[in-house]
Formats: C-alpha cells, structure tokens, sequence
C-alpha cells in the first residue's frame, strides 16, 4: 500500500485502514467492519507515493474482491482529514479499478 500528498506542505499521517471483501461495499455512508487499523505517525512530504505497508495484506476471499478504507492525517495546521478509497481487484491481483459507492471513495 501506498499513500501520496498531492498538496504543497507536509503532512502526518495518523491512521489507516483496509479490509476486503467478496461484495462490493455501497450506500450512503461509509461502514467498516473487521479489518486492520494502524495507528502511525509518519510525516509525507509532497511527492511521489510513498510505501507504508510492505507486507502484503492478507485477503480471505478468491475471485474478484474489493479492498477498501480509509487514510486519515493531519495538515500543517493540525487539522484531521479522511481520505477514503475502495478499489475491485481482478483474480491474480494484476487489475484495480475504483469501485464502491460514492461514499467509499470521498474525501475532506
């Protein structure tokens, strides 16, 4: 997994999020059930993306699945923002896609 500041300050990186599942997450508001939550502090600079996990992260299900979270950090100023993401990963893992509703994929 990686994370990129698209913006022009650094910025922490606070927490992360992701799961996987067999169905394609959707509604209005964002649910996030069993998964792994990390808690970090690490600065981004602006950039290239950056790794932040190395060890592949472990997926129970065969076929096409969806990996979807959320990465929270802190700007310059000290305020939180949530960036979520959801893609469709293909058999084999070779192909991603955005997937989920709108609520999966939104940011502040």
């Amino acid at each position: 997994m990686t994370v990129q500041n698209y913006g022009r300050t650094p910025a922490m990186l606070k927490e992360y999020f992701v799961t996987f599942s067999p169905a394609e997450p959707v509604g209005g508001v964002a649910i996030y059930g069993a998964g792994e939550t990390v808690v970090t502090d690490l600065g981004i600079a602006p950039g290239p993306a950056i790794p932040v996990r190395t060890a592949p992260f472990f997926s129970p299900h065969g076929g096409a699945q969806w990996c979807y979270g959320y990465v929270k950090y802190e700007d310059v100023f000290r305020v939180t923002h949530t960036s979520r993401f959801c893609s469709k990963i293909a058999p084999g893992g070779l192909d991603a896609q955005i997937g989920g509703s709108a609520a999966y994929n939104e940011w502040d």
